[in-house]
C-alpha cells in the first residue's frame, strides 16, 4: 500500500478509539454508499457498522490492510476471478479494482451503476445478476473443458 493510504488506514483505529463507535460509523459508513444512496441504507449501514466495530479487532484489520500488498502475487491465481467495483466506489475505487484484475490472468472487471463500496447492498439485483452470470458461464466453461 502507498504510505499515505497505510498512514490513513492505521490512523482509522486511533480514531475509533478517540470517537466511539457510534460517532465512528455515523462519519464512515456513508462513504460506503454512492452519493445517491436513499437514506435507510445509509442509516442501515451506519447501524450495522456502529453495533459491530471494536477495538481491538478493528486496529488489526486496519493495521493487516496498511501493511499488506499482494499486488505482486495477483498473476498466481489461477482460478475464475470477478472483480466487482461500484461505479461510485470511493474506497477502494476504481483505478484500483483495474488494477486487481488486470492483475489476474482473466479476470473479468464489472463497474455496477449507481452504487458505492457497497454494491451488493446499494445495487443488489445487479450484484447478483453479474454473480449469477459469471458463475454460470465459469460453469459453461469448466464443463467443456473437462474430458
Amino acid at each position: 500500500a502507498d504510505p499515505d493510504s497505510a498512514e490513513n488506514m492505521r490512523a482509522r483505529a486511533a480514531d475509533l478509539d478517540r470517537s466511539g463507535p457510534a460517532d465512528f460509523a455515523r462519519r464512515r459508513a456513508p462513504r460506503l454508499l454512492s452519493a445517491d444512496a436513499p437514506r435507510h441504507l445509509v442509516d442501515r449501514a451506519t447501524a450495522i457498522m456502529a453495533e459491530s466495530v471494536r477495538l481491538p479487532g478493528y486496529g488489526h484489520a486496519a493495521e493487516s490492510m496498511a501493511a499488506t500488498d499482494h499486488t505482486g502475487d495477483l498473476e498466481k491465481i489461477d482460478v475464475p476471478t470477478l472483480v466487482l467495483c461500484g461505479d461510485a466506489d470511493t474506497v477502494t475505487g476504481i483505478p484500483a479494482s483495474q488494477v486487481l484484475a488486470g492483475g489476474v490472468r482473466g479476470a473479468v472487471f464489472v463497474t455496477v451503476r449507481g452504487a458505492g463500496h457497497l454494491a451488493n447492498q446499494e445495487r443488489p439485483e445487479a450484484f447478483g445478476a453479474w454473480i449469477e452470470s459469471f458463475v454460470r458461464i465459469t460453469e459453461r466453461l469448466s464443463n467443456h473443458s473437462t474430458p
